[in-house]
């Protein structure tokens, strides 16, 4: 059986190896919960899109080009096509939340950690977010992270709506 203890202080001697992955995934912070459900969200529609859109493509076309190339090429677009439609989307989803909730979006963006958020001036963002697509994808991977945060007070908002609807009915 091999002696563990000799991997673990080899690794951490010369930083090389798993180790030092680790480490490095560890210490960033812009691996938060946001970038990661929005590349698994955005990765299970392109596969989606990528089969559907193959398989249909190979059954379609299957007797003219053979059942690999349709398929091939197809699947490509699909993927790309997934891809895209979950950047659209919540890149336009992002900014909505930028311009509704501009502080809970400044804390997240500068949650993701790098520096130059330490001075944030969200109305500056707001300005010219649109413009950058570096701030809508440091925007998105904030909305991800802070979707808990949205829903709950969209549905404080929407409880807060029905109770001013059914006062008026108990007058």
């Amino acid at each position: 059986m091999p002696n563990k203890e000799f991997y673990v202080q080899q690794g951490e001697a010369d930083g090389t190896g798993m180790f030092s992955l680790f480490k490095m995934l560890g210490n960033t912070r812009t691996m938060t919960s946001g970038w990661t459900t929005f590349a698994l969200k955005t990765m299970t529609v392109s596969f989606g899109a990528a089969t559907v859109v193959g398989l249909t493509a190979q059954m379609a076309f299957a007797a003219v080009a053979g059942p690999v190339v349709p398929f091939l090429v197809a699947s490509t677009m699909g993927f790309a096509g997934g891809m895209y439609h979950r950047w659209h989307f919540d890149s336009r989803e992002a900014l909505q939340a930028l311009q509704e909730f501009p502080e809970v979006m400044g804390h997240h963006v500068y949650l993701l950690g790098p520096a130059s958020f330490k001075d944030i001036n969200i109305e500056e963002w707001k300005a010219d977010a649109h413009k950058s697509m570096w701030k809508k994808s440091m925007l998105v991977v904030a909305m991800y992270g802070a979707s808990d945060v949205l829903a709950r007070i969209r549905q404080e908002r929407e409880e807060q709506l029905f109770r001013q609807y059914t006062s008026q009915f108990q007058e």
